[in-house]
């Protein structure tokens, strides 16, 4: 008997798990928002930012990208944005963050100083779900709102990937699974070292 019920609850967590893994992207369209935050990462997400702010989505015309002092290859990330037209002035830097949470705190504490209270958060697809888990649970007891828009990696033609279709997805959707439980566990320091 109680083989069974471990044998039960093994396959409930695989297929729980089997499910997650398909089910990352819980990307939303977006709507108007004061500003919008960029957690460090792939080039695709700040590129969107700018898109997004681009096309008037934006009030402020600004993004928080945290960390900012990253490099893509030799380029220092605020190059490949301004290269999008935006001036830095529109760019506000977060130096310190480590992880998706770091990054969320951060950028909730300079939305606090800036008085905003609404924000369109642009992250890798695959990455949205544990992103939405990090600045709902950072912002708790906060007037704030966050929606979440998808950025998608792009193949060697440069089209648009859905994070399932990548190359690497297995590789994505086993790291993210593990993060995103992880995160949910709120071992937040742990999880990201």
């Amino acid at each position: 008997m109680k083989v069974k019920i471990l044998f039960i609850l093994l396959v409930a967590l695989v297929t729980y798990l089997v499910w997650l893994a398909s089910h990352l992207d819980i990307g939303q369209e977006a709507v108007e928002a004061e500003v919008v935050i960029v957690p460090g990462g792939e080039i695709v997400r700040p590129l969107k930012a700018a898109e997004l702010i681009q096309e008037g989505y934006v009030t402020s015309h600004s993004m928080i990208v945290s960390p900012l002092n990253e490099f893509i290859g030799t380029k220092p990330l605020i190059d490949f944005i301004t290269d999008t037209g935006l001036s830095e002035d529109q760019v506000i830097g977060e130096l310190e963050a480590t992880s998706t949470w770091t990054n969320a705190t951060n950028s909730i504490a300079i939305m606090e100083e800036r008085g905003w209270q609404t924000a369109l958060v642009v992250t890798t697809d695959y990455h949205t779900r544990r992103t939405r888990l990090a600045f709902e649970r950072a912002s708790r007891g906060k007037d704030m709102h966050f929606y979440y828009v998808s950025a998608y990696l792009k193949n060697a033609q440069g089209e648009e990937v859905l994070y399932q279709d990548s190359r690497q997805s297995l590789r994505i959707m086993a790291s993210e699974v593990y993060k995103y439980i992880g995160y949910y566990l709120e071992l937040y320091y742990w999880i990201d070292q």
